[in-house]
């Protein structure tokens, strides 16, 4: 029985995100060089857009925070060529450092401190050569802020984000802004607080089914038990095969 998702009633935009995708490998960043490479990316696509002080940015934009024990940074690559990257926190009440917990603690702080916990997606960078190129990437690199806010089980995912993306996580996502936007240090422009409304989260997949994800997938993203050599350097997204949870998934589904 074929288990692949169905495409028959998506628009074309949805079946061309799902042509993509199999295009694309993630790549959890763990060495040095590809820390560096990523950091290159971020200053280069940052640069460009005029967000951040140039100062602050440097030639190759890498923090402290990158190597936090609960964040991952990840590259997506299309073709093999690192195209967009993304960097997920997962913000608890023992791990603030997200830049959402940092520039919104009036807001966030009181959830927090009930236990609550979220996934943060920042330091969100696409290669401008490409982006016209490939205007689905920004889905496919969020697809990673997706699968971890599934793969935690947490209660929601924020967004930090300039007045002029809020719109796009509102129509995609569902989500919400929380507060007025605020100028953080080293940034030239407003920044807004998003969350998502988890309800939403089936009509999401239902409309976007690239968003989909098999447990598989999440578990080689994120579980850090398969470091020290064990993780696939390239991971194959799961999106097409993700509603056959019940079966296990082929090997060959994932790059070594």
């Amino acid at each position: 029985m074929d288990q692949r998702t169905d495409i028959g009633n998506l628009s074309n935009f949805s079946r061309g995100l799902l042509d993509l995708l199999d295009r694309v490998e993630y790549r959890r960043i763990v060495t040095s060089e590809d820390m560096e490479t990523v950091g290159v990316l971020r200053s280069r696509s940052y640069a460009r857009s005029g967000i951040f002080e140039k100062q602050y940015i440097g030639s190759s934009f890498v923090e402290d925070s990158d190597f936090d024990p609960d964040v991952y940074v990840f590259g997506v690559y299309v073709d093999e060529q690192l195209l967009s990257t993304l960097r997920v926190h997962r913000v608890t009440r023992e791990n603030r450092s997200a830049s959402s917990a940092r520039l919104f603690p009036d807001v966030l702080d009181p959830m927090l401190d009930r236990g609550m916990t979220f996934i943060d997606p920042e330091r969100f960078a696409v290669d401008a050569d490409f982006s016209d190129d490939f205007p689905g990437l920004p889905y496919l690199t969020l697809r990673i802020a997706t699968m971890a806010s599934v793969y935690f089980n947490v209660d929601g995912c924020l967004a930090c984000c300039v007045p002029s993306h809020s719109a796009f996580y509102k129509r995609v996502f569902g989500f919400n802004q929380l507060v007025e936007p605020r100028i953080p240090e080293g940034v030239c422009v407003p920044v807004c607080l998003m969350m998502e409304n988890i309800s939403n989260r089936i009509d999401v997949a239902r409309r976007y089914p690239v968003f989909k994800s098999h447990p598989y997938e999440q578990r080689l993203m994120f579980d850090r038990t398969l470091d020290h050599g064990l993780a696939p350097l390239s991971i194959l997204p799961t999106a097409r095969y993700a509603d056959a949870v019940r079966r296990p998934m082929p090997m060959s589904l994932f790059a070594s």
